[in-house]
Protein backbone atom coordinates (compact mmCIF):
# COMPACT_ATOMS: atom_id res chain seq x y z
CA UNK A 1 0.00 0.00 0.00
CA UNK A 2 1.35 3.44 -0.96
CA UNK A 3 1.59 6.09 1.77
CA UNK A 4 1.84 9.80 1.07
CA UNK A 5 5.08 11.42 2.25
CA UNK A 6 4.81 13.92 5.11
CA UNK A 7 6.62 17.23 4.48
CA UNK A 8 7.74 18.49 7.92
CA UNK A 9 8.57 21.94 6.49
CA UNK A 10 4.86 22.47 5.89
CA UNK A 11 3.80 21.19 9.32
CA UNK A 12 5.51 23.18 12.08
CA UNK A 13 9.19 22.56 11.33
CA UNK A 14 11.96 24.55 9.65
CA UNK A 15 15.38 23.72 8.28
CA UNK A 16 18.28 24.90 10.46
CA UNK A 17 21.57 26.36 9.27
CA UNK A 18 23.22 22.94 9.05
CA UNK A 19 20.25 21.36 7.31
CA UNK A 20 18.72 19.83 10.43
CA UNK A 21 14.92 19.75 10.71
CA UNK A 22 13.92 21.73 13.82
CA UNK A 23 10.52 22.54 15.36
CA UNK A 24 9.22 26.08 15.02
CA UNK A 25 9.02 27.55 18.52
CA UNK A 26 6.99 30.46 19.81
CA UNK A 27 7.20 33.05 22.56
CA UNK A 28 3.42 33.07 22.99
CA UNK A 29 2.21 31.99 26.42
CA UNK A 30 0.99 28.37 26.60
CA UNK A 31 -2.40 29.67 27.80
CA UNK A 32 -4.06 33.03 28.53
CA UNK A 33 -2.38 34.89 31.41
CA UNK A 34 -5.39 34.32 33.69
CA UNK A 35 -5.00 30.54 33.30
CA UNK A 36 -1.22 30.63 33.72
CA UNK A 37 -1.71 32.45 37.03
CA UNK A 38 -3.94 29.60 38.24
CA UNK A 39 -1.12 27.06 37.86
CA UNK A 40 0.52 26.30 41.18
CA UNK A 41 3.22 24.05 42.47
CA UNK A 42 3.06 22.18 45.73
CA UNK A 43 6.75 22.38 46.59
CA UNK A 44 7.94 22.14 50.14
CA UNK A 45 11.35 23.58 49.23
CA UNK A 46 12.63 26.68 47.43
CA UNK A 47 11.73 25.65 43.84
CA UNK A 48 15.36 25.64 42.71
CA UNK A 49 15.15 22.35 40.77
CA UNK A 50 13.10 20.82 37.96
CA UNK A 51 11.02 19.00 40.59
CA UNK A 52 9.03 22.25 40.81
CA UNK A 53 6.19 21.93 38.29
CA UNK A 54 6.23 25.68 37.63
CA UNK A 55 9.98 25.76 36.88
CA UNK A 56 9.73 22.56 34.81
CA UNK A 57 7.09 24.26 32.61
CA UNK A 58 9.03 27.55 32.33
CA UNK A 59 6.59 29.42 34.54
CA UNK A 60 7.34 31.57 37.57
CA UNK A 61 5.75 30.62 40.86
CA UNK A 62 2.72 32.69 41.86
CA UNK A 63 0.95 33.56 45.11
CA UNK A 64 -1.20 30.44 44.59
CA UNK A 65 1.83 28.16 44.88
CA UNK A 66 2.44 26.34 48.13
CA UNK A 67 6.20 26.89 48.09
CA UNK A 68 8.17 28.58 50.85
CA UNK A 69 8.75 32.33 51.12
CA UNK A 70 12.36 31.87 49.94
CA UNK A 71 11.20 30.58 46.52
CA UNK A 72 13.89 30.87 43.85
CA UNK A 73 11.36 30.79 41.01
CA UNK A 74 9.05 33.70 41.80
CA UNK A 75 9.05 37.01 39.93
CA UNK A 76 10.65 38.95 42.80
CA UNK A 77 13.60 36.55 43.10
CA UNK A 78 14.15 36.35 39.33
CA UNK A 79 14.06 40.14 38.86
CA UNK A 80 16.48 40.59 41.77
CA UNK A 81 18.77 37.90 40.36
CA UNK A 82 18.77 39.45 36.87
CA UNK A 83 19.44 42.90 38.32
CA UNK A 84 22.30 41.56 40.43
CA UNK A 85 23.83 39.81 37.39
CA UNK A 86 23.61 42.92 35.24
CA UNK A 87 25.23 45.00 38.00
CA UNK A 88 28.08 42.48 38.31
CA UNK A 89 28.72 42.48 34.56
CA UNK A 90 29.15 46.28 34.59
CA UNK A 91 32.00 45.92 37.10
CA UNK A 92 33.89 43.59 34.75
CA UNK A 93 33.95 46.14 31.91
Amino acid sequence: MWQQQFDPLKHGYHQGEKGHILPITTKVLPAPQAIVELVRCQCKANCSTQRCSCRRNDLTCTDLCLCETDCENDADYIVGYETQDSDDSDDEL
